[in-house]
């Protein structure tokens, strides 16, 4: 991101030498107080602009925080209340949190970055979880109460997936992302055409250029970074959470008889 913003800076100084070995002289605008109004109602309009974008985009990345902390504590909520039933329903109970936990790092999150909802694979260890719930005894008083302790984390689970799932696929509407890339191409035109004056200092010139680049770019550029939290290499929401609650489990509870590998895909059972 950091050579992106360095690049277009360099771009914008290029541009403006480009600009000034082709000019003349002259001066391109006569009225020069017209030209700034101009350009200050084109720089305000993006500016606004922008920074609406980038508090809608925030929202967004928020939301997507949220459920990605709520469906990975979820999942240690649900181990957690898997002790107040017996050994054997304790066991099917984490053992399907730690594969859907599995599922969620090595699956979901590499299909959200190409801009999928989640993996399939996902829903297999969410119905196992459902069928573990509906086989437990809970006849005696302690594990009557646990159950219905363990429906809400399982609710709390779904909505923290649901809006995890959600953010892959929500994306600014390309009509957006149009505006801002006229509002940009304007704003930086603009400063290109008013400052290119072959009779000021180029240095001068080429700071205030490569300045109004780098701030367009890194602008546009946090957007798309909120706007797909889970793309690239480095990506704002990785799934860390979840790893470490599914490390921290596995600590805890093996060695159990585990229905998945490490990717969590569905293995016999030893």
């Amino acid at each position: 991101m950091v050579a992106i913003i360095l690049g277009a800076a360099a771009l914008g100084v290029a541009l403006m030498a480009l600009l000034r070995h082709f000019r003349g002289d002259d001066e391109m605008f006569h009225d020069s107080e017209r030209q700034s109004d101009v350009f200050n109602f084109v720089g305000m309009s993006f500016a606004v602009l922008v920074a609406f974008v980038i508090v809608q985009a925030y929202d967004y990345f928020n939301e997507a925080r949220a459920g990605v902390e709520q469906e990975a504590l979820s999942v240690v909520e649900i181990d957690r209340t898997a002790d107040f039933f017996s050994p054997a329903e304790q066991e099917r109970l984490s053992a399907a949190a730690i594969c859907y936990g599995r599922t969620v790092v090595n699956q979901g999150w590499p299909a959200m970055a190409a801009g999928e909802e989640g993996s399939p694979v996902t829903d297999v260890w969410v119905h196992e979880l459902i069928a573990a719930e509906q086989g437990l005894d809970v006849n005696a008083k302690r594990p009557n109460v646990a159950f219905f302790q363990l429906l809400e984390e399982q609710d709390q689970l779904t909505e923290g997936r649901r809006e995890r799932v959600h953010a892959a696929t929500r994306d600014l509407p390309p009509p957006v992302w149009l505006i801002l890339g006229l509002g940009a191409f304007l704003t930086i035109g603009w400063v290109l055409l008013f400052m290119s004056d072959r009779r000021e200092r180029f240095w001068v010139q080429a700071c205030i250029s490569a300045a109004v680049m780098a701030f367009i770019t890194a602008s546009l550029l946090l957007i798309w970074v909120l706007d797909h939290p889970y793309n690239g290499g480095d990506a704002i929401l990785p799934p860390t959470e979840m790893a470490e609650v599914i490390e921290a489990i596995e600590a805890e509870r093996m060695p159990i008889p585990l229905p998945c590998n490490e990717r969590g895909e569905r293995v016999a059972t030893p």
